[in-house]
């Protein structure tokens, strides 16, 4: 369970079990509404039905749950959290699966959900993986992650890093390419 995609469908769940009384009022239902253009839940419900939704779409509602949770709705702060615990969970395992789980190591996050509006996300793995692993480090990707590619690229031609502005205002100052070409 985990992106932008969860995120989305999450909100859809959400706004529906608000409807039916399953679920605590959020205020993800009145803006999942006016996101997708429709006047209510069983419209929204024909259009799925009809496969007038899609995957893009819902990807694209996962800001929301961000705007909503930063607004302090509990719902969407839920979502949030269970989001954030996959995360936890899936970086402790692969700690695990390492061997890494005792030593001092930096995790490094990425993707459009790591870097979602507000503090709750990142704080709570942050809190998470200290309780289980307090060695470790964990910071968002401050450069395109694309970046990567193109020091293992300039590796495989043999050229070193370009100088200059090559790195984005926003990369950390501590950020270096240690590889075979670059600098």
């Amino acid at each position: 369970w985990g992106g932008g995609g969860s995120l989305g469908t999450a909100m859809f769940g959400a706004a529906y079990r608000a409807d039916d009384g399953r679920g605590a009022p959020t205020m993800l239902s009145a803006m999942l509404l006016e996101a997708l253009n429709v006047p209510d839940l069983a419209t929204l419900a024909d259009r799925m039905i009809d496969d007038k939704i899609s995957d893009a779409q819902v990807i694209q509602l996962a800001p929301l749950v961000f705007e909503a949770a930063e607004r302090g709705d509990s719902v969407a702060q839920a979502i949030l959290i269970r989001q954030a615990d996959e995360i936890t969970v899936s970086a402790l395992a692969m700690l695990r699966k390492l061997d890494m789980i005792t030593i001092d190591v930096d995790i490094v996050l990425s993707g459009g959900v790591i870097n979602g509006r507000g503090s709750l996300l990142i704080d709570r793995v942050r809190a998470g993986i200290a309780a289980k692993q307090s060695a470790a480090r964990v910071q968002r990707l401050e450069v395109a992650p694309v970046l990567g590619a193109v020091f293992l690229g300039f590796d495989a031609l043999g050229v070193g890093t370009p100088t200059g502005n090559f790195l984005s205002a926003s990369a950390p100052a501590s950020f270096s390419h240690k590889g075979t070409g670059g600098g």
